[in-house]
């Protein structure tokens, strides 16, 4: 049928760069101010204190090299995913503002990119000074 929609856009599969599994809204936490070098393993090990940590990732950006060559660097926030939302509550109760390497981690309920709320406050306007003015 030439009229027929196209079919849905498949899921990345577990292994794959990409990959985020489907979760419970609020099930997410957002974990920022995280020193670079942090492994996600140690980020992983300190998120369990609250619950059972099902997946993770600290997000990283590509930046080229010189050679041409890519590396991909933290961006110094990690998104963790618990198995329930009474955990990752939890999470921002407990340990919100804890060190790990030295710093003191930021964790809130992660609210994905889509749902970012822009600023209710109205563009700050620029006043130029004019060439006319009383001296």
């Amino acid at each position: 049928d030439a009229g027929a929609a196209p079919p849905p856009p498949r899921r990345k599969m577990q292994g794959h760069p990409h990959y985020w599994p489907r979760a419970v809204d609020g099930s997410r936490v957002y974990v920022g101010n995280i020193r670079f070098g942090t492994s996600w393993q140690e980020v992983r090990d300190h998120m369990a204190q609250a619950g059972c940590v099902e997946f993770g990732k600290i997000i990283k950006t590509p930046t080229t090299l010189a050679d041409g060559s890519k590396r991909y660097v933290s961006r110094g926030f990690a998104i963790v995913q618990y198995a329930s939302v009474e955990q990752a509550t939890a999470a921002t109760e407990t340990l919100d503002q804890l060190p790990l390497n030295g710093r003191n981690l930021y964790v809130r309920i992660d609210q994905g990119r889509s749902k970012r709320v822009s600023s209710p406050l109205p563009p700050i306007q620029m006043e130029h000074a004019s060439a006319d003015v009383a001296a």
